[in-house]
């Protein structure tokens, strides 16, 4: 899990990913949203989807398969703004390790 906040936090990474890849995403074309769900209110607004993303092999910037997204937006002096970003990625690849184990003795337990 990777938590970070504001543009001081992300800025510099960003920056250094667009010198090291300055041309364009050649596989822009081939993501893809689905399930989109939108809710909006007066000054706030949601939105979830699943976005499926190419394998391109770029390993710094990839992020192939399905991956749960949602955008919390607030209207500031008439324009939205992405307030909150999150997203939950399912890879193609299995994982190494288990995330999770459980103990059946402690699970019992309780």
């Amino acid at each position: 899990m990777t938590d970070r906040w504001g543009w001081d936090a992300i800025g510099e990474r960003a920056r250094l990913q667009m010198l090291e890849h300055p041309e364009p995403n050649r596989t822009a074309q081939e993501l893809r949203r689905e399930n989109l769900v939108v809710r909006v209110g007066a000054n706030m607004a949601w939105a979830t989807f699943d976005q499926i993303g190419p394998d391109t092999g770029e390993t710094d910037l990839d992020m192939p398969g399905v991956s749960r997204e949602s955008r919390v937006l607030e209207k500031h002096d008439g324009e939205w703004r992405i307030v909150y970003h999150t997203y939950v990625h399912q890879t193609l690849e299995p994982e190494r390790s288990p995330m999770f184990r459980v103990d059946a003795k402690v699970a019992s337990a309780g």
